[in-house]
């Protein structure tokens, strides 16, 4: 994974933990649970009614690659990838190989 995608993770994760405090605060319960991390990027993945709720304005799109894509990827990564990972957040896109 790239630096930059993780970097931008963290940054839509942070502004998702503020807005969730915002939305709940402490000791309002019932509320939601709060995602993880991890949980958080399956519903960007997904789309989910979170990133929505939220306004996140973030989107991850899997591409699966061609044989073509990925002999042509092989020379020049030294490994075989199977798919495109794009993470698309404010007007910035990252693409990474997994």
């Amino acid at each position: 994974m790239g630096n930059r995608y993780n970097e931008i993770i963290d940054e839509v994760y942070d502004k998702y933990d503020e807005l969730f405090d915002s939305y709940y605060p402490a000791f309002s319960a019932p509320y939601p649970k709060r995602l993880t991390k991890e949980e958080l990027v399956e519903e960007i993945k997904n789309g989910g009614k979170v990133i929505q709720e939220y306004e996140l304005g973030v989107k991850i799109e899997e591409s699966e690659l061609s044989l073509e894509e990925m002999m042509l990827l092989e020379l020049k990564l030294n490994r075989v990838p199977t798919k495109q990972i794009t993470l698309t957040y404010n007007n910035e896109t990252v693409s990474y190989y997994e």
